[in-house]
């Protein structure tokens, strides 16, 4: 009895010695200081404005004062940074001779003590794994160590010459990735545009004739995204991260009016002025080709890699490439990373970020290990697991006067932080999609939100011009979700359209020759909001079917509006058919999709379309559109056209 009261007592006061002791550590991980993301005044940063005075008017009488509030902000090392370096290194290397001997100084000092990234000595709150953040950071160090080559940069403890080294090694990781995987912010009229920034850096200024095809190369992949999924002036499309403004008609700064070859086009992001004045870089012929292009196309791509895949394919792990892979992904908490991430952060003294602190509660003993955080990162489903840009194939289906979008069977009920899987292009001003909000319209949350991303994915397929999307919305929120709206929304810009009506659950509209009809499984309420209205279709189980018709294809709209009325549309014993044009549609939320009672393939390797088709694995691309091509072999450094005569 003695001998089991003794055990009793000794097995509480291990508990209890066991709580203390994760009672001192959460203390501790609660007294981890966090770095500012932002300054605590205002900081106008002015390196742009400079830049363009000095392209238009040239270095003499220049404002160098303009700069006081970049180089206040980047000492900071505030988040975006490096967004304000792009215009810098260009003021540098083309009049670097003409700054004020204080100014260079200043400059000098700045960046030598800048964090370039995140396992340098000290810390801060910058964003620096995200796609494009990843090629912003490398171009600068890489190209302000050759700038001053033999200055020390003090907490990366390396001489000029040895960062820029670092900084190569890193573009090109980055440059190789995005030619095996593509890229994970996919068509992004947000963050192709920092892409496009850090690129033309690299490739106007390196030496190294290699390296600077190769950014010719993933830059020309970049190009063939915007011109193939758009539509003529309207760069909108399936896309992994856009915001509200990014959902809706969309010209990316005038970017179409460039590869229109405007005259003395400058755009009106800073960030692409590099690219309206570079003369190392020029858009291949065939992509302005295609981007001019208006007959009747199909264009299926593979985008990024899943976080189930990155074990396979070597890419999870600490070393650079696989956290480069990961993190550029802002694959963080998914199951099967979710251990990687806890290791990389403790390794590389990363809870002091903003963004990644809330993770430091996680770095407990037994929580970290990989069994554990498995299983907790699966009870936390799906709330988190949305933030990462995960496999998309998209599908695109263009007309000359419309385009419809959609990324094939996308993770259907996970939350999306700021995907965009479907919608549609009826001219330069006019897109239409719908979504499930994550969040009411007064909510203040970055994303997801009302406008930004999803609540839930749905389950959304697309065969040429029509496509099916099912929603399933839980009646339960999961733990640590905010708010579980029960209806998804259409946006419709009414303004801009010349004709919309509705009858019943089925919603019609008329740009020019462009039709489009919506209907939805259940009443719609309308309601207005800047810049349109939306229409609400309510309740947990909904579908949307969308056909896309036009003046080509069906007559007047009153033809189209009759026999879309008259097709048969219904959800029934879980499955969504559709019947249309002779042709027989099915969908059942995380199963088949159908057409004519044939599966349909939605998991495409590497890009199908009439301008191009080649599997990731391939060694060269080939493009082609009105007697133009290009052959890209990025392993062997090949860039060609054969309009050109010559290799480029």
């Amino acid at each position: 009895m003695r001998r089991r009261k003794m055990t009793a007592l000794l097995l509480v006061a291990a508990a209890v010695a066991t709580v203390a002791a994760y009672g001192i550590m959460l203390a501790r991980r609660a007294d981890i200081g966090i770095y500012p993301m932002r300054p605590d005044h205002r900081i106008d940063c002015r390196e742009g404005e400079l830049y363009r005075r000095l392209l238009d008017h040239g270095a003499e009488g220049a404002d160098w004062s303009l700069l006081d509030g970049t180089l206040e902000y980047v000492a900071g090392e505030y988040d975006c940074s490096d967004f304000r370096l792009v215009n810098l290194v260009r003021i540098l290397y083309e009049y670097g001779d003409a700054v004020p001997q204080p100014v260079m100084e200043r400059i000098e000092r700045t960046v030598t003590g800048f964090r370039f990234w995140w396992d340098d000595a000290g810390g801060n709150s910058m964003c620096y794994w995200s796609e494009n953040h990843q090629i912003l950071f490398a171009s600068a160090e890489y190209l302000l160590g050759r700038y001053f080559p033999d200055a020390h940069f003090t907490k990366a403890g390396l001489s000029g010459r040895a960062l820029a080294e670092r900084g190569r090694r890193r573009i090109a990781e980055w440059l190789e990735l995005r030619w095996r995987y593509g890229f994970s912010e996919y068509c992004s009229n947000v963050y192709y545009r920092e892409d496009i920034a850090a690129l033309v850096n690299i490739i106007d200024y390196t030496d190294d004739e290699a390296l600077r095809r190769r950014a010719s190369i993933v830059l020309d992949l970049l190009f063939y995204d915007l011109v193939s999924h758009g539509l003529g002036g309207n760069v909108v499309s399936a896309s992994s991260r856009a915001y509200r403004d990014n959902r809706r008609a969309n010209d990316f700064d005038g970017l179409p009016r460039y590869l229109g070859g405007e005259e003395g086009y400058m755009p009106r992001s800073a960030m692409l002025y590099g690219l309206a004045v570079t003369g190392r870089y020029r858009v291949p012929p065939v992509m302005v080709s295609i981007f001019n292009d208006r007959s009747e196309q199909v264009v299926r791509q593979d985008n990024g890699i899943d976080a189930a895949d990155l074990s396979r394919c070597g890419l999870l792990g600490t070393g650079e490439r696989q956290v480069m892979m990961q993190f550029g992904m802002e694959a963080f908490v998914n199951p099967p990373v979710a251990a990687n991430t806890m290791r990389v952060l403790k390794e590389k003294r990363m809870f002091g970020n903003a963004f990644l602190a809330d993770m430091r509660w996680f770095d407990l003993p037994l929580v970290g290990d990989t069994w554990v955080m498995r299983a907790l990162m699966g009870l936390l489903h799906p709330v988190f697991e949305g933030t990462a840009l995960q496999r998309a194939n998209t599908y695109t289906y263009r007309t000359r006067c419309y385009s419809i979008y959609t990324v094939q069977a996308h993770h259907p009920g996970l939350t999306a932080d700021q995907q965009h899987v479907f919608g549609v292009n009826m001219s330069d001003g006019v897109s239409i999609y719908h979504t499930h909000p994550a969040a009411g319209p007064d909510s203040r949350q970055m994303s997801p939100n009302f406008w930004v991303g999803y609540g839930r994915l749905p389950h959304s397929v697309q065969e040429r011009n029509v496509n099916l999307t099912m929603y399933r919305i839980p009646a339960r929120r999961t733990m640590l979700e905010g708010e579980l709206l029960d209806y998804t929304y259409l946006f419709v810009p009414e303004a801009e359209m010349d004709t919309v009506a509705v009858d019943g659950n089925r919603l019609f509209g008329r740009v020019g020759d462009a039709y489009c009809a919506f209907i939805a499984g259940g009443r719609l309420e309308r309601a207005e909001v800047e810049g349109g209205a939306i229409y609400i279709q309510r309740g947990r189980r909904q579908f949307w079917v969308t056909e896309m018709g036009s003046r080509d294809s069906d007559g007047d709209f009153r033809s189209f509006v009759g026999r879309v009325s008259a097709n048969r549309c219904a959800e029934e014993e879980g499955t969504l058919r559709y019947e249309s044009a002779g042709r027989s549609y099915a969908l059942r939320f995380g199963g088949c999709f159908t057409v004519d009672g044939t599966p349909v393939d939605t998991d495409y390797d590497g890009y199908e379309s009439s301008y191009v088709t080649a599997r990731r694995d391939d060694r060269e691309r080939v493009f082609a559109c009105g007697g133009d091509t290009l052959v890209l072999n990025f392993t062997d450094n090949v860039r060609a056209y054969d309009c050109a005569g010559a290799d480029d």
